[in-house]
């Protein structure tokens, strides 16, 4: 795109989502999932980050071809 003009570049989701609005939010739109399933442990991590002022943060996902039944 440098040569080319300009990007048509957007955000997915605004900074103000909620940590699990964003994983949704990544999860539906770019995976086609139609759901988001957390276990007791993610949960639990998710909460301590919003505690701690993270939920405003950029949330980026890494994703394996490994499926977790």
């Amino acid at each position: 795109m440098c040569g080319k003009g300009k990007a048509d570049f957007k955000l997915l989701y605004p900074d103000s989502m909620s940590i699990k609005e964003k994983l949704f939010k990544i999860a539906s739109t770019i995976y086609g999932a139609r759901d988001v399933e957390y276990s007791p442990e993610a949960e639990e991590q998710i909460a301590r980050y919003e505690r701690l002022g993270y939920g405003n943060l950029p949330v980026c996902v890494a994703k394996t071809h490994l499926r977790h039944t």
